[in-house]
């Protein structure tokens, strides 16, 4: 896509909160863990213009995550296929502008998350210093505080806790860092 192609995408955006925030966003590296919620954030993130979008959930889709995520299709649970296989090409045709990638392992996911980088190239480049957000679901605490540890100064945790048995309830919990 061309730049012409680009200011018409996110035309209503850039009215709203400025070319400059919108180049903040494109600049910005979202790291993604498992999760419904998790998902639809991300869809919302994709559509609004992220930089990149690295996922990992190596688990294999099932009929559950059908019923609970818009990306999987039964298609992919009869194909055992690993839910962020499965669900980056979806995303990569909400928004062809944003960088889509899947790591297999967490320590492909740790490493990617400490280089900085985004889709091979420079995560700061001419849009600016961007900012880095690790996006979980249900994740275990000792988890979370793992890959925040690893993580580049200006990163953001979010590990979103969603219930739906006999209550419902949501829980975000977000931790923006410290400069290192």
């Amino acid at each position: 896509m061309s730049a012409d192609d680009a200011a018409v995408r996110y035309d209503r955006q850039v009215r709203l909160w400025g070319s400059t925030t919108q180049k903040m966003l494109h600049a910005t590296r979202l790291f993604v863990g498992p999760g419904a919620v998790v998902s639809e954030t991300v869809k919302n993130l994709v559509l609004s213009g992220v930089g990149a979008v690295v996922l990992h959930d190596p688990a294999p889709a099932t009929e559950d995550d059908v019923n609970t995520c818009f990306l999987l299709r039964p298609e992919d649970v009869a194909q055992r296929k690993p839910r962020a296989d499965a669900a980056a090409p979806r995303l990569g045709a909400l928004n062809p502008l944003v960088d889509i990638s899947v790591v297999a392992t967490y320590d492909a996911f740790v490493a990617q998350l400490k280089s900085g980088t985004r889709g091979g190239s420079d995560h700061g480049g001419p849009e600016g210093d961007g900012a880095t957000f690790i996006l979980l679901g249900n994740a275990p605490l000792p988890q979370v505080e793992a890959l925040h540890a690893a993580a580049p100064p200006r990163t953001t945790v979010v590990n979103i806790f969603a219930h739906t048995h006999d209550e419902s309830f949501v829980a975000i919990t977000a931790d923006a860092g410290q400069a290192r």
